[in-house]
């Protein structure tokens, strides 16, 4: 008998427009009518399988990384102990950072040492200060002021003697000029 409808039905017959089965319940040993023949089990005994099958894989799960708390792991840089996030870690959070500060300072000063020199430079007092707000303004750094200044420098004295002569009396005159105006 359909519950919906309270129609008689036997077996598999159809309802309605669908094809409906009268199930027994495999584990309480209801009748059912379902329209898929090989579900087994009742709403009610599904629900609780479901349940049941949830609670034996959390059970299973007890005791692997994931839910381990009170574990400590021993660090092998300074013996601290601590709650590793991952049974591959061995090192406390301190310690692994010092680990990558370390590398990271290491690998840069191994590419400055291949691809740098270091040129130190004695200014007055102050004139550091004056050169690096004067490089902000220009977008720049106080070390690519330094080379740009350098460069031009170079490319201004491996010109001929007299276009050298012609732009420092222009310097010379600019100076003046703005000093004048300053007065």
């Amino acid at each position: 008998m359909c519950t919906d409808c309270s129609a008689f039905l036997r077996g598999s017959q159809v309802h309605g427009s669908e094809l409906m089965f009268n199930v027994i319940c495999k584990d309480c040993g209801k009748e059912y009518h379902s329209d898929i023949n090989r579900n087994g089990y009742c709403e009610e005994c599904r629900s609780k399988r479901i349940a049941k099958s949830k609670h034996k894989y959390y059970e299973s799960r007890k005791g692997t990384r994931a839910d381990i708390k009170d574990k400590l792991t021993a660090c092998e840089q300074c013996g601290r102990l601590f709650d590793a996030k991952m049974s591959s870690q061995k090192l406390c959070s301190i310690c692994q950072l010092l680990k990558e500060r370390n590398y990271r300072m290491t690998s840069s000063n191994q590419y400055r040492k291949d691809n740098q020199d270091v040129i130190q430079i004695k200014v007055p007092k102050g004139m550091r200060d004056d050169l690096k707000k004067y490089a902000a303004s220009r977008n720049m750094s106080l070390t690519s002021l330094i080379r740009l200044s350098l460069e031009l420098e170079k490319s201004i004295y491996s010109l001929p003697q007299e276009r050298i002569d012609r732009i420092t009396e222009l310097i010379t005159a600019f100076q003046e000029d703005s000093n004048d105006s300053e007065e």
